[in-house]
């Protein structure tokens, strides 16, 4: 699957620590912890004091962190990638295929 994008909202934050692009970002401007609420999904790579773009409702294409169906909700694992959420922590997405750990999945993103 090629990497693609459709963004409803996005917004810019100020990285409170390292980012990867395409990390999960929480609420305190850093990488997700696991189970916790994701902000939204990083553009670019941000060091601690950048601007980083961040995605919070859209299309997004990301590497899963585990295997992920089609239709199941997705939060963040211990560092802010994608997995099941097994019904445990909060989610932010739904998956709209599959994907074994390492594939990338499409995500409906909603972190409202």
């Amino acid at each position: 699957m090629f990497k693609s994008t459709v963004p409803i909202l996005t917004s810019t934050i100020i990285a409170a620590g390292a980012i990867a692009e395409d990390q999960l970002i929480g609420f305190d401007n850093q990488p997700a912890a696991a189970d916790a609420p994701v902000k939204g999904i990083a553009h670019n790579d941000a060091a601690t004091g950048e601007a980083v773009s961040i995605l919070h409702i859209g299309l997004r294409d990301l590497v899963a962190a585990g295997a992920i169906s089609s239709g199941d909700l997705v939060k963040s694992d211990a560092n802010g990638n994608p997995i099941t959420h097994g019904g445990v922590g909060a989610s932010f997405a739904r998956a709209l295929d599959d994907a074994a750990q390492g594939d990338r999945i499409q995500l409906l993103i909603n972190v409202t």
